[in-house]
């Protein structure tokens, strides 16, 4: 049984031992959320990049195809 003492001193250790889990989990959710948030920064850096390409190919066949009208 505890006494009255081990009583006042358990409040405190409990507390903080609640405390430390749920910075815990907290660290745990943010490292999960840094993950999910730096697979979504490759693929936008990926689609950006795609579609730089698709933007300077389609400037390049604009072009043909203008050069190729003022031919005609």
């Amino acid at each position: 049984m505890l006494t009255a003492q081990e009583n006042v001193a358990e409040g405190p250790v409990y507390e903080v031992s609640s405390k430390k889990e749920n910075l815990e989990i907290n660290l745990e959710e943010t490292k999960d959320s840094i993950k999910v948030e730096g697979m979504s920064k490759l693929i936008y850096q990926h689609m950006l990049d795609r579609m730089k390409k698709d933007h300077i190919a389609t400037k390049i066949k604009g072009a043909e195809l203008e050069s190729s009208l003022r031919s005609k």
